[in-house]
């Protein structure tokens, strides 16, 4: 809460430069926690037996009202790819800049 937080208050500046960090943040997280969520209602579930699929162990209601967010608001997968491309897009900015300096000090030599 807080760097989101940061980013509001930023954001009221007219600076939106931690955007991209903050999206790929909540995007991961956003498929980690549902898919977490559903597999262990699921695991819950199964643990219970027949039992499990009664609407006395609550457990057929959590998983029909639960299950769907792993694609509302976003996909999981869709999620984990823009974080995955986000952190490549940092990899290769450092690797360029590296290589900049680089070049650079050599050039100066």
């Amino acid at each position: 809460m807080a760097r989101y937080g940061e980013f509001d208050a930023a954001r009221a500046n007219g600076d939106f430069s931690s955007l991209p960090e903050l999206h790929a943040s909540l995007a991961g997280m956003k498929a980690l926690s549902t898919w977490i969520t559903s597999d262990g209602a699921e695991a819950a579930r199964r643990c219970c037996g027949g039992h499990g699929y009664s609407q006395l162990s609550g457990l057929p209601s959590i998983f029909a009202s639960y299950v769907q967010n792993v694609t509302w608001e976003g996909d999981n997968n869709v999620m984990c790819l823009q974080t995955a491309r986000f952190l490549l897009k940092a990899v290769y900015s450092g690797r360029v800049r590296r290589e900049r300096e680089k070049d650079s000090r050599e050039e100066f030599l």
